[in-house]
């Protein structure tokens, strides 16, 4: 699953909702610093929390800076412009152009 497909899933809430691989993927995902957390929390399937990006110490996993320490100011920059409806397509990689 690509970055922006793990962005569109973490920023709907989806990916803490869906079969168990799609929020461990997602939350690896968080901790290697390829995704940051989303704009707003969400529960997950057993109904605990999943804090949003402002909510967790800037620096920390999730945060916005732990993702430009990690993976650059660009990327960081992309993952803020993914907006929308996770897009089956962005979240699968397994569609054609």
């Amino acid at each position: 699953m690509s970055a922006k497909g793990c962005q569109l899933l973490i920023n709907s809430g989806m990916a803490w909702g869906l079969e168990g691989h799609v929020g461990r993927t997602c939350m690896g995902a968080i901790e290697d610093g390829a995704c940051m957390l989303g704009t707003r929390s969400h529960k997950d399937y057993w109904g605990n929390k999943v804090p949003s990006r402002f909510e967790v110490k800037e620096g920390t996993k999730g945060s916005r800076l732990y993702v430009v320490e990690h993976m650059g100011e660009e990327h960081a920059a992309m993952l803020e412009s993914v907006s929308g409806a996770p897009d089956p397509c962005d979240v699968l990689d397994e569609c054609e152009a």
